[in-house]
């Protein structure tokens, strides 16, 4: 059975093999993939359990603190690698990375200097979160930051066309890299920076189409 293991809830596979093999995504970045939306607003059908879908929270860290958050990553897949019987049934299972899910860019947006280094920056860390993985070919599935003012004058992060551009390149110039992006206007909570309940739901949909698109390959 071809199953899936995410560290967010986003995509289930299931096909017939000899063995238990658990496609692996991480999925990372800041606090809009970790999510402000509310379960009480979810439509009935997203209430009830995915199957063959299981989840490896790792421990989140705060913007600003004194954790490094590379050595948090490694942590967290050592962890969620370490299980060798993920389902709990007797048998030791496989688990198959099979794409990194990526959302991030705005605090980089934010300050002028780091949306000059973008670019370089993330380039970098994809690589070598792939060799983590132990695969330099794993998709890569980047979603496109928003802010909740539509002109420059009301932007919250003053440099985001930096970013929009070096996640545009970024994907240009990696054949296994995609870029997914809302095609309507995304609304905000009161604080401006994370979206409402319904957008993660639309921006879940666009990671996991994008990532049914990849294993179709």
């Amino acid at each position: 059975m071809l199953k899936n293991l995410a560290l967010c809830a986003l995509l289930a596979v299931s096909t017939q093999s000899k063995a238990d093999d658990y496609l692996l995504y991480f999925m990372g970045g800041q606090s809009n993939m970790e999510g402000f939306g509310f379960n009480k607003d979810l439509p009935a059908q997203y209430k009830k359990p995915v199957e063959n879908t299981l989840l490896f929270f790792g421990n989140p860290v705060a913007d600003n603190t004194k954790i490094n958050q590379w050595d948090n990553f490694q942590t967290t897949v050592r962890a969620a690698l370490a299980n060798n019987d993920i389902d709990g049934d007797g048998e030791a299972d496989t688990l198959v990375p099979a794409g990194i899910i990526w959302m991030q860019g705005e605090a980089d947006a934010y300050h002028e200097q780091a949306s000059k280094v973008y670019l370089t920056n993330l380039t970098s860390l994809m690589n070598d979160m792939k060799m983590t993985f132990g695969n330099k070919e794993l998709p890569i599935i980047l979603g496109r930051i928003e802010d909740s003012g539509k002109t420059p004058q009301t932007r919250m992060m003053p440099y985001i066309e930096s970013v929009w551009d070096a996640q545009k390149k970024y994907v240009q110039s990696n054949a296994n890299a995609h870029l997914v992006a809302f095609d309507e206007p995304v609304e905000f909570i009161e604080d401006k920076w994370h979206y409402k309940s319904n957008y993660y739901i639309k921006l879940g949909n666009l990671f996991a189409e994008k990532a049914a698109e990849t294993l179709a390959k």
